[in-house]
C-alpha cells in the first residue's frame, strides 16, 4: 500500500519551500517528491493537504522563530503575516514544537504560541551575535508561554 500527501509545502534547501508537492510513502519511507501526479489505486490511500507542511510523526520539531528583524520584515512583506502565524497557518504548531529565540512576536502571537503549547527557547548569546534584541520573556510568561534559556 501506499500513500500519496497531495499538493502539500516542501521545505528545500536553505529557506526555499515548494508549493503543490506530492509526496509519496512506500513501507513508511518518503519514496517520492515530485510536482508530478502520484494518482492512486484501489489499495493506496490519497490526502489532500493542500497548503499543509507535513511534519513526520508529530515529533518535537524544532525551529529558530522571529530570531531576527529582517526576518520578521520578510514575512510580514512576504506573506502578510508574522512568522508565528505563518507556521501555525502551515500546520506547523499542530505538532509538539520547541521554538527557537521568538524575539520579534507580538502580543497575539504570544497567545498563539499558549494555544498551541509551543515551547520557546530563549537564546540571549545568540541573540547578542545576531545583533538581535532580547525574547519579551516576560511579556511571554504573562501569556503563559512555556520558556527555558
Amino acid at each position: 500500500m501506499r500513500i500519496v500527501l497531495i499538493n502539500v509545502a516542501v521545505v528545500t534547501e536553505g529557506t526555499s519551500i515548494a508549493e503543490n508537492m506530492n509526496l509519496q510513502f512506500t513501507d513508511t519511507r518518503i519514496s517520492s517528491i515530485t510536482k508530478e501526479d502520484l494518482s492512486t489505486t484501489g489499495g493506496d490511500v490519497s490526502i489532500n493537504g493542500t497548503g499543509r507542511l507535513p511534519i513526520p510523526g508529530s515529533i518535537n520539531a524544532h525551529t529558530c522563530l522571529a530570531e531576527t528583524l529582517s526576518e520578521a520584515k520578510w514575512c510580514r512583506e512576504q506573506k502578510g503575516v508574522t512568522s508565528v502565524e505563518h507556521l501555525d497557518r502551515r500546520g506547523a504548531l499542530s505538532a509538539p514544537t520547541l521554538a527557537g529565540h521568538c524575539v520579534y512576536v507580538n502580543s497575539d502571537d504570544m497567545c498563539l504560541l499558549a494555544d498551541k503549547k509551543v515551547r520557546v527557547v530563549c537564546c540571549p548569546e545568540s541573540n547578542v551575535k545576531l545583533a538581535s534584541e532580547n525574547s519579551p520573556v516576560s511579556m511571554m510568561l504573562e501569556n503563559t508561554v512555556t520558556i527555558a534559556l
